[in-house]
């Protein structure tokens, strides 16, 4: 069989996203780690909320919206969510929302890792089949910034971000809006990630070929044997191990 395409998840499997490095900052004691303090001193121009408080009311948030979003397999947008906190905290300042959007997400984007051969690879790749990115992110902007960034945008022909499509993965919607984007059929194309429950099952189950990588995954075996649904077609470590699958 003939590969066509070769569909790519964003984060962890061509860039990395170092969360672990985030800012450190504390609250009752303990210290933690996020983009919450550089936030408060945002909101602290509009709102005399206290950071315990603060971080409390954005638990709080996100509870009450993205987890019932995520249940549902619907993205729930970063500025959605800096408009809803805006709201519970009695903010009426515009632009405050488009303020934290940009703050947290300039917080993401010094986490990502960029992986210089993946520019060889997508290049390479590129000259036998096309090539996209089906990603699960809040922010589809600064997934095309962080593709800029890396070097990798020349060489992608379709991207499909949740938070643009409206569904994540592994909801088929998604997959489907990047094969349509590719033009390519599920039996023609290569998936490949990091998370078994998004990007394999999700890809299997629209019926494209499914590639795991591992290279982010703590413990690999162990997290396949937990796995109760499908399997992957091909384990990789490295994106350069893409290259034997699609000639």
């Amino acid at each position: 069989m003939a590969i066509r395409a070769v569909m790519l998840d964003l984060f962890d499997t061509v860039v990395d996203l170092v969360m672990e490095d985030l800012p450190e900052f504390e609250v009752g004691g303990r210290v933690l780690r996020g983009t919450h303090g550089s936030l408060h001193e945002i909101v602290s121009q509009h709102s005399d909320v206290d950071l315990e408080s603060f971080v409390r009311l954005m638990v709080e948030t996100d509870r009450e919206f993205r987890v019932p979003l995520y249940e549902q397999g619907r993205e729930y947008p970063t500025l959605q969510r800096f408009r809803q906190l805006s709201e519970r905290l009695g903010i009426d300042a515009p632009g405050l929302p488009e303020r934290l959007t940009e703050a947290h997400m300039d917080a993401i984007l010094a986490q990502a890792r960029y992986l210089p051969h993946h520019v060889d690879v997508l290049r390479t790749l590129r000259e036998r089949a096309k090539i996209g990115i089906c990603s699960n992110f809040s922010h589809a902007r600064t997934g095309l910034r962080v593709l800029e960034r890396a070097g990798l945008a020349p060489h992608v022909d379709a991207v499909a971000i949740s938070e643009e499509v409206g569904i994540r993965k592994p909801r088929p919607e998604i997959f489907r809006a990047a094969l349509e984007r590719l033009g390519v059929e599920p039996h023609e194309t290569l998936h490949v990630g990091d998370r078994l429950e998004a990007d394999v099952r999700g890809a299997a189950e629209v019926g494209i070929t499914p590639v795991w990588i591992t290279r982010r995954v703590r413990d690999p075996e162990q997290t396949l044997r937990a796995h109760e649904g499908p399997k992957p077609a091909h384990v990789i470590a490295d994106l350069a191990e893409l290259l034997p699958l699609v000639s």
